[in-house]
């Protein structure tokens, strides 16, 4: 599963469409809650996700977290937080989270602000 939320292609847009602006959405709660309680329910051993231009919330980061810390085949993560704000206290969150699955071999987490 990866979640990304980007800019549609400048050729398909004309001069004063929306391609010119900046996408920004706002994750609800209740939209990540979604996707963290269906995540142990999937045999995946790889987990991806990208967020990008967002405010993410202690509520939704912590959620996420507790959600990959109950994959029991995880194996491969990957985060992309590209112009997306996470407190200090949800990263560190996510960060323990990841350092303490015992079958996480890779790791890619990329912040960028």
């Amino acid at each position: 599963f990866f979640l990304m939320i980007r800019r549609p292609p400048r050729s398909t847009q004309s001069r004063s469409s929306a391609a010119s602006d900046v996408y920004k959405r706002q994750v609800t709660d209740a939209g990540i809650e979604n996707l963290s309680s269906a995540l142990h329910l999937l045999p995946l051993q790889i987990f991806s996700i990208g967020m990008t231009k967002l405010d993410i919330t202690d509520k939704s980061i912590f959620s996420l977290a507790e959600a990959i810390a109950r994959i029991p085949k995880l194996t491969t993560f990957s985060g992309i937080f590209d112009e997306t704000r996470i407190s200090d206290v949800g990263l560190i969150k996510l960060v323990d989270t990841l350092s303490g699955l015992t079958l996480l071999s890779k790791l890619h987490l990329s912040l960028r602000s």
